[in-house]
Parts: structure tokens; sequence; C-alpha cells
């Protein structure tokens, strides 16, 4: 009977045995971190829309998370430039007002939601 100690490990093609990332939490900086690697590998406006969900989909199996995820952090990043973040503020909050085009106003001097 196969143990489920190694549960989280699952058999990828490149090298037999990958871990599953998609459960391991990751720091607001590392999400956007993560957001502004892909934004960087698709930034040239050259890129369509197939084009970046295919280059997403392929760093999404190569660092084993999931592409809708990284969609996720792509969205936030590019929302929120690095010089408009505010450390102070969770990423989470981040990705609240990412949508709204004022959402630089929502946010006083010192990050706080106002």
């Amino acid at each position: 009977m196969p143990s489920t100690a190694n549960s989280n490990l699952t058999p990828s093609p490149t090298n037999g045995l990958s871990r599953d990332r998609s459960k391991i939490p990751l720091s607001g900086e590392q999400k956007f971190g993560l957001g502004d690697i892909i934004l960087s590998l698709t930034e040239h406006g050259a890129c369509t829309r197939g084009q970046r969900r295919a280059v997403m989909i392929r760093f999404a199996e190569e660092i084993g998370l999931p592409v809708q995820r990284l969609e996720r952090y792509r969205r936030v990043a590019a929302a929120w430039p690095p010089e408009k973040r505010h450390p102070e503020v969770s990423w989470t909050v981040h990705e609240i007002l990412a949508p709204y085009p004022g959402r630089s106003r929502l946010l006083d001097q010192t990050g706080n939601p106002l």
C-alpha cells in the first residue's frame, strides 16, 4: 500500500516527480514578484492574448502553480507598478483595489485604506 507521507508528489514529464507547489503559501512580495515576471515575459506589446496565455501556461507548469493563480498575480502587478505599491498594505488589499481606476487615491499618504 502506498504511503500518504508523499501525497504532494506528482508525476512530471520532465523529471519523474515534482512537488505540487499549489498549497505552499506565498508572501505578498512573492506574489508581486511572480506577477512582475509574467509581465516582463509578455510586456513588449507584441504578445496577443493567446500568446500571453501560452507563456503563462508554460511558466505555471515549470514552477508548479495553477495558471489561474499566475493570472491573478499578473493582473495585480499590472495594476500596481512597483512605484505605486504600498509595502505596509497586504497584497490582498492591492488585489481588491486593482480593478478600480482611482485605486491609488483609495490609499492615503501612509498607505492605509481610506
